[in-house]
């Protein structure tokens, strides 16, 4: 290895910061919610089934609609005055509203108010997630040597994973307490905190002060692409991974406990899976890897219905792990590439709207799967569909995709 690719201290330091605090913003957006579905769906929407599920996916999309908002409105603070600046609004101001998701009244107290008032925090949570993915998922990708970025892109979809790790850790700290769980998302203020400042930013010798128009103008069509992919593969995050908890509640019965065992199976898998996917991106570049990825999540899709018919928690979790480690191995490259779409002048507006955009496509696809699917008793079916679906348009978009592997280190 040569002496360019040798990670410093500072290089390990941003690594950590970026893991931990990009685990926090997918906790806060997404993560935390599916995990405690079957409490807020008890509580808030008064275990309206299916509506209750619904209600909940729908927040996701507002939630993720919002971080279109933010994106925009905010997230250009992270070309103009800093990815630690944007870090530190997004961190605070995300962090808040979800943690006061943990105060609202059950509806049996309130009545509608309970859900008019979790729809209006979890609309603030997702206009802050904005400015916030704007820094923290910049600034570990941009700031990497080139042997090195295609692994941590991994953390692209890993941190769905280590998200839920977080989850099941506060919930076998506070018991049956899910409250605590929000609470919880207030970690990252002091991690936003410390969030260091990226050094490519601080090399620009002159900062736009318009990155969004220069983007519409100048990298229309890498927008697109990134958009797409974004949309294709935090899609198949979505339906492999947010939709889990309601299907092991709502299809297999599982306990909360036996829920528990395969999410922290799954989350392991997950962060496996993307790390491993995101070193192949780096020998095979981001293109290639996204077309076979969308191959394998067309193989997979099956297995909705071997899982469906089992009631051994083993077999569950082995199934459940074949699917992840398969289905997600795809997209570890999938955070370089956007990133790698857009200069460093324009990076953080950039990654953000093409991001936030394509989460918030996901959860209109979660939305689409679950809402039916649930109504008629059909979820296996229902998931099997999106994967299918999925993976034929990650191949056909990934056949016309740019390669953008090494295009950071080729800026003048």
């Amino acid at each position: 290895m040569s002496k360019e690719d040798r990670l410093t201290a500072t290089h390990i330091k941003l690594i950590i910061f970026n893991v931990i605090s990009y685990t926090f913003l997918v906790y806060n957006a997404s993560s935390v919610i599916a995990y405690t579905s079957q409490n807020l769906a008890q509580e808030i929407f008064h275990g309206l089934y299916p509506f209750s599920v619904i209600g909940i996916y729908t927040s996701l999309v507002l939630s993720y609609g919002f971080r279109i908002a933010g994106a925009s409105l905010l997230g250009p603070l992270s070309d103009k005055l800093g990815r630690r600046v944007a870090t530190i609004i997004g961190g605070i101001g995300s962090s808040t509203a979800t943690a006061l998701i943990g105060f609202l009244p059950p509806y049996t107290s309130i009545g509608i108010f309970s859900i008019i008032l979790y729809f209006l925090l979890v609309s603030i949570q997702g206009l802050f997630t904005g400015p916030l993915s704007a820094g923290v998922q910049v600034i570990g990708v941009e700031n990497l040597p080139e042997r090195h970025r295609g692994w941590f892109s991994g953390i692209g979809i890993a941190v769905s994973g280590t998200a839920y790790l977080v989850a099941v850790g506060l919930s076998l700290i506070s018991g049956s307490n899910w409250r605590f769980l929000f609470w919880g998302s207030l970690i990252i203020v002091p991690i936003s905190l410390l969030a260091p400042e990226s050094s490519r930013f601080r090399k620009l010798k002159e900062k736009v002060k318009s990155p969004r128009k220069i983007i519409l103008e100048k990298y229309g069509n890498y927008l697109k692409f990134a958009f797409l992919l974004s949309l294709l593969w935090a899609s198949v995050n979505f339906v492999i991974g947010i939709i889990l908890p309601t299907f092991l509640s709502f299809v297999n019965n599982f306990t909360e406990s036996e829920i528990r065992e395969v999410i922290l199976v799954y989350s392991l898998v997950s962060i496996v899976s993307a790390f491993v996917g995101g070193e192949l991106s780096e020998v095979f570049g981001r293109k290639r890897l996204s077309l076979v990825g969308g191959i394998l999540g067309i193989l997979v899709s099956p297995i909705y219905f071997i899982i469906a018919s089992l009631n051994s928690l083993y077999y569950v979790i082995l199934y459940i792990s074949l699917l992840t480690f398969l289905g997600f191995l795809g997209a570890g490259g999938i955070l370089a590439l956007v990133n790698e779409s857009f200069p460093t002048n324009v990076r953080g507006t950039g990654v953000s709207m093409s991001w936030n955009m394509g989460f918030f496509g996901a959860t209109l696809v979660a939305l689409t799967v679950v809402s039916p699917s649930s109504y008629f008793n059909v979820l296996p079916s229902g998931e099997f569909l999106a994967l299918l679906i999925l993976g034929s348009s990650i191949i056909a978009v990934s056949l016309f995709a740019m390669e953008t592997r090494g295009m950071i280190d080729k800026e003048k």
